[in-house]
């Protein structure tokens, strides 16, 4: 999600076409046992879209961290809360994350 909000449009859209509850609910699209109405839904398609969204994602994350194997600076797109993050999410007893959701 962060790679789709902040890194590329195309990621961003397909997310929204296939929506979260499905995602989530299929464990993108590797258990469809958990979709009640499976004829509702183009099988082909949706699996397909699952494959693009996992693949755009992770080229996204590889492009960012290539040069950045050892995680020396986060000057990343995914990084863009980690600048302020730890400063507001430890003393509130947040967990990793929390504030940039």
């Amino acid at each position: 999600v962060k790679m789709a909000v902040v890194e590329n449009l195309e990621l961003f859209e397909l997310l929204e076409k296939v929506g979260p509850k499905l995602l989530v609910k299929t464990k993108f699209g590797t258990d469809l046992s958990s979709i009640e109405n499976v004829d509702s839904i183009d099988l082909e398609e949706f699996d397909a879209d699952c494959e693009r969204l996992v693949g755009l994602a992770m080229e996204a994350y590889v492009r960012a961290e290539f040069g950045n194997l050892w995680e020396t600076h986060q000057c990343r797109p995914h990084a863009y809360g980690h600048t302020w993050s730890p400063g507001y999410e430890l003393p509130a007893g947040m967990l990793h994350g929390h504030a940039v959701a």
